[in-house]
């Protein structure tokens, strides 16, 4: 259970504000950075009226969580503040918060000097190895599932993969072929599609046999084009961007070997 501390109270509704100021100014002086929100004093106001109880704006702290609630007898009506004591993240004021924690009688001294002493010596060595092992096995998963990927289809069916491949593809300003395959599955108009797509004289025109393109001109469908593009990705944009997310994950990979072998010395 957390122990608690009273940094104000209001005894009627038309008190509230007050009391939020003064446990605004009250928290200020203990050391402790903790943000608040003024409370809904209509939504308050009906538990105290509700319970026959003041309202008193309570500082509490269970384990390294500290909260500023407002209790109506044994009823919550808000809570106003949260906060972590982050040793890691926060260093010294954390520590300061800590110190206050023990002034306060929220927290003991020895609670609080095994908070600090556990950010002095970080996590068990052990533990933070077996999840850096855990991460290079993940991130291999992934890279050997990445270049299992060989037809464009595949690659559709992996969403993070696709969505890389698109974002790849506009870095490279060769999205015709991506929006050619989208337009033809929307059902585009066929017009709008050739003038788009099909021909020297194309907007964008998309790498494709001149036998295809002259079967298009001619009346024909986009069959064969669509195949023809989605090979044609497979092969080269693709390949390459397989490539770069192998390299990447190499990276990630070398770097988190680096971190194993640091905690192994």
């Amino acid at each position: 259970m957390a122990n608690e501390h009273q940094l104000s109270s209001a005894a009627k509704p038309d008190a509230l504000d007050k009391a939020y100021a003064s446990a605004v100014k009250a928290l200020s002086i203990t050391g402790i950075k903790m943000a608040t929100k003024k409370p809904d004093t209509a939504k308050v106001a009906a538990v105290m009226v509700k319970t026959g109880k003041s309202a008193d704006f309570m500082l509490s702290c269970s384990k390294a969580t500290m909260k500023l609630t407002i209790e109506c007898g044994s009823t919550t009506a808000a809570e106003i503040g949260s906060m972590l004591i982050d040793l890691a993240k926060r260093g010294d004021q954390a520590m300061q918060e800590l110190d206050a924690c023990v002034a306060l009688k929220l927290m003991s001294k020895s609670d609080a000097d095994k908070l600090k002493a556990g950010a002095q010596t970080g996590p068990d060595p052990k533990v933070a190895a077996n999840e850096l092992r855990k991460k290079i096995a993940d991130i291999k998963k992934e890279k050997a599932a990445d270049l299992k990927i060989s037809t464009y289809d595949e690659a559709k069916r992996d969403k993070a993969f696709f969505e890389g491949l698109l974002d790849f593809c506009k870095s490279e300003h060769s999205e015709e072929s991506q929006n050619f395959i989208v337009d033809v599955e929307k059902k585009v108009a066929r017009d709008k599609i050739i003038s788009q797509y099909i021909g020297k004289k194309a907007k964008d025109e998309i790498n494709i046999s001149d036998k295809i393109e002259l079967a298009i001109l001619v009346g024909g469908d986009f069959d064969d084009a669509v195949k023809e593009v989605k090979a044609l990705m497979a092969r080269d944009t693709m390949k390459r961007y397989a490539g770069r997310l192998a390299a990447q994950h190499d990276k990630e990979i070398k770097k988190l070997e680096v971190e194993l072998d640091k905690l192994a010395s």
